[in-house]
Order: C-alpha cells, then sequence, then structure tokens
C-alpha cells in the first residue's frame, strides 16, 4: 500500500509516516529483488510475495495504533475484492 494513501486514510502521525515510509520502502526494495531473482516461476513468486507481506504486516503493526491497523486491514480488503473484479490483464 502506497505511504500517501494509509497517511490520508489512517491519520498518520509525522513519526508514523516516517516509520511507514521507511517500512514500504524496504519492502519494495526486496519485492523487486524478488521478481528479479525468481523470474518465471510463478509458485515460488506467489510463496515469496505472502512471505514478505506477512512481514510488511508484522512492522506495521509496530508502528500503527490497534484502530489504524483494523483500518488498514479492511483497506487491504477492499483493495483485493477490487483487483479480483478487475478485467484480466493482457499477456505482453
Amino acid at each position: 500500500m502506497q505511504t500517501q494513501s494509509m497517511v490520508d486514510e489512517l491519520k498518520l502521525s509525522d513519526k508514523q509516516t516516517q516509520e511507514v515510509s521507511a517500512i514500504n520502502l524496504k519492502y519494495m526494495k526486496k519485492i523487486t529483488e524478488a521478481f528479479e531473482s525468481i523470474k518465471g516461476d510463478r509458485e515460488a513468486m506467489r510463496s515469496r510475495m505472502n512471505e514478505l507481506r506477512t512481514q510488511m504486516t508484522d512492522e506495521f503493526k509496530t508502528v500503527l495504533t490497534p484502530e489504524q491497523f483494523a483500518k488498514l486491514q479492511e483497506m487491504e480488503k477492499q483493495m483485493n475484492a477490487e483487483q479480483r473484479q478487475a478485467p484480466p490483464r493482457e499477456a505482453k
């Protein structure tokens, strides 16, 4: 989830904004590395992405209040539901 949408929706403090931004940057780098190293193996990529998502969620949990974390989970559910309803993308 992008930092700015989290700031806006979760009403993050300045300190939380810095911490969330650092977490997002850290995991974007890890995700990029995973894409580069696991090319073509969809199952390995799915597994690695789930692992990274779990780690990132655990870090967010340490930064956010319980109310903010609950709202973040709700935002992620909504985003996932919207992605499932989107038409499939064409292969390049």
